[in-house]
This record gives C-alpha cells, structure tokens and sequence, in this order.
C-alpha cells in the first residue's frame, strides 16, 4: 500500500507519511544489524580502530566519528590517516548529545543521524507534496519507498553523516523552490560545508534561483557578494580552526591522501581516465590490477558494496540524466543532483577508484523523485518485485556492515 501526503492535509499528513516510511525501512536495517552482529566468528578487518567502545552501527568511519565526538578534538598528521577528514558538525552535535543525554558517543551520534534521517522523511513528503500537487497520488509514496529501500541507504541508519547531510539538503530545497528565503537557504548550505565538503554542491542551485530572482545584473552581483560567502560559512570557519590548530587549513585534503588506493597522476592523464571512465571501467575488470575483489579480497560480488559503487553511480547519473530529459526533475533538483555526483567522481574517483561511490549517489536526493516516476508507471507485481530486491539488498548491507566484513 502506498501513503501518499495529501496536500489538503498538510504538512501533518506529511509527518505520518514521512514517519511510516522511515520506520518501516529502518526496520530491514535494524533485522541486518541484528544478525550481523550476532555472527559468531566476526571477520577479521576492523578498518581504523581506536580502542573505543563501540557497537556495530559505529564500524567503519563511524570510529572515525565516535573517536572525534569522545576526545573532543582532531588530530593531524601530514601523510597518516587522520580524523580531521571528517567535517565537524556532525560529531560536534554528536558530542552535545552525549553530554546533554549522558549517553556514550557512539549511540549519541546514531540518535543524531536517525533523528536527521526521520526529518528527512518528512521534509522529504512534504517537498514531494508542494512541488508536484497535480501529479499521480502515488508518486510521493513511490518516491519515499525509493528513498527508504534505496540499498546504500542503509548508510544513513548508521553513526555517519550521511543522515544530517540528507536533512539539510531538503531543507535547502525547499527553501530554494520557495525562492524568498535566500540568505536562510545560503545559512543551511553553509551547514552543509560543516558537515560534508560535498555541501558546496548546492551552491550552483542557489546560484540558479538568485539569478531568476534578480531585478537587475547589478542587484544580482549584489546577491552574490552576501549569498556566497555566507553559503561557505562552515566550510571557511573549519579551515580557520585547522590553520589556528595545525597551521594547515587544508589540511582535511591532506588527509584524504592517505585513504588513495592508487597514487595520484599528472592532471591530463587524470582528466582523461574520467573522461573516459576508466575508474568505472577498471574496477571491473578481472584481468586488472584494481578490480574490486583484487582490493578487498572478497570473490562474491553480493558480499562486498565495493564491486557495487561504481553501478550505483552509473544509475544515479542516468536517472539524474533520465529526469532532466523527460522534465521529471526542475533545473535546480537537476543541477544539484549533477553536483552531487560530479564532484565525489571528479575529486576521487579516480585516485579511490569509486570507492564510496554508493554512499554519495544515495545523497543524489532528486533521483528518488525519478525512481518514484518510473514506479509509477510500472506494472505493481514488478514494481514490487524491485522494491523487494533492494529490501533484501538493505538488510544484507547492514549485516555485512555489522559483522565487520571487507564491506567499504
């Protein structure tokens, strides 16, 4: 059955609508957990560990963000993995949470982005709702379903940032569709920067409204002057932190240098592998020197995300592709969800051969609008059938994640 926001209801339709979603596909995640967790000969990769308590929902970068949240602080070292790769407000509000809470960092941080996830939800039925009144009943339904059981997704369920980043984006939509709010949508993008560094990927949207919104060119220059800075707000004050801190205030891409999979090349022979997606291609490969069970060891492709990260891509740019073409999407939702996947392949796809590719496809919000359109329009025994694969792939994920697989 499909909820869908009725907008005589309003935005309170739209809370029941967001929740039910939320709550129905987080339960799969949870079932994974639970089982992965409960494996009696766990696998031996433990990624970065930090002698932190943790529980399952925190492997991974979650230690990275639980390690942050509980010392209160970064640490740098020029070519070593460092934690000041992961941007600041998320295991800032983390830690508030934990002090406010009395509870360990680790499940605050998973209370944060499951409260961001749920709001998501619900701005998520509400935005669907207002943009599209005159669509098919079912679309806002279809749309949330998409969003809900999307596999990667399950990253969102996680101590990742993934949920408060999916939280502002929405907000950031709204606010640009209404197109009043400006300087608040450029606040929230500038949160955006503290959480992600992929949030200046909403900044061409704002760009786009302020231009339709402009009386004139030179009042439009004007816009601009305040609207961009203020739109990286959170991106300069965490560089201002790292060069008081580290005398570094890059040094957050310092870091990423020690998570390549392969050394970096000259610009040309880079801008060329993208072009012609090798990284896409080489990751897939069996006779190559960087397919994905080569790197991770794994020979099942079901067991591991890593031989699934660049096909994530591949479909979240043709549905970005897809909704542009028939008009599903609007110029801002297009250009942001081409931003938010263009700027993870080009700054490292190429030296992490799509590694994480999946976790930043999935923040590609607009596509859920596009996987809504066509689910629409399918037959509802296939249309089912897709939305029980990609259930089963949800709690699969979660298991293997739990359980400390070579997953990532």
């Amino acid at each position: 059955m499909i909820i869908n926001p009725d907008q005589s209801f309003g935005f309170f339709n739209s809370i029941r609508s967001g929740l039910i979603y939320y709550f129905l596909s987080t339960a799969i995640v949870a079932i994974g957990l639970v089982v992965g967790s409960g494996l009696s000969n766990p696998f031996a990769s433990r990624g970065h560990s930090f002698n932190q308590t943790s529980e399952c929902y925190a492997n991974w970068d979650g230690q990275w963000y639980v390690s942050i949240a509980t010392q209160g602080d970064y640490r740098y070292k020029f070519g070593k993995a460092s934690s000041v790769a992961f941007f600041p407000a998320y295991p800032v509000i983390g830690a508030a949470f934990a002090r406010s809470l009395r509870i360990r960092s680790d499940l605050a941080l998973l209370i944060v982005a499951n409260l961001s996830l749920a709001a998501s939800f619900i701005l998520a039925a509400h935005y669907f709702a207002i943009t599209r009144p005159d669509s098919s009943r079912r679309l806002s339904g279809y749309s949330l379903l998409a969003m809900g059981l999307f596999p990667p997704t399950f990253f969102f369920r996680m101590a990742y940032s993934e949920g408060l980043f999916l939280l502002i984006l929405f907000a950031v939509l709204l606010l640009l569709h209404d197109g009043k709010r400006l300087l608040f949508a450029a606040a929230l993008i500038g949160l955006a920067t503290a959480t992600r560094a992929l949030g200046i990927a909403l900044i061409p949207a704002l760009i786009i409204v302020a231009y339709k919104n402009r009386r004139t060119d030179l009042s439009f220059a004007r816009s601009l002057a305040i609207l961009l800075p203020l739109s990286c707000w959170g991106l300069f004050a965490y560089m201002a932190y790292l060069q008081i801190r580290f005398h570094n205030p890059l040094a957050f891409a310092d870091a990423q240098e020690s998570f390549r999979i392969r050394p970096s090349t000259s610009l040309p022979h880079r801008l060329f592998s993208l072009v012609t997606f090798e990284p896409i291609r080489e990751i897939h490969d069996a006779n190559g020197d960087y397919n994905w069970s080569k790197i991770t060891g794994v020979d099942n492709p079901l067991l591991t995300i890593r031989s699934s990260d660049s096909i994530y891509f591949v479909i979240a740019s043709c549905l970005t592709i897809m909704g542009a073409f028939k008009r599903w999407l609007t110029h801002v939702e297009t250009i942001t969800s081409a931003f938010l996947l263009l700027i993870p392949y080009a700054t490292i796809g190429y030296e992490q051969y799509m590694q994480s590719m999946a976790r930043y496809s999935a923040a590609a919000s607009p596509i859920y609008i596009v996987m809504g359109m066509i689910l629409v329009k399918l037959p509802p025994p296939i249309a089912g059938a897709i939305a029980g694969i990609c259930g089963m792939l949800l709690g699969v994920y979660a298991a293997l994640f739990s359980a400390w697989y070579v997953f990532i």
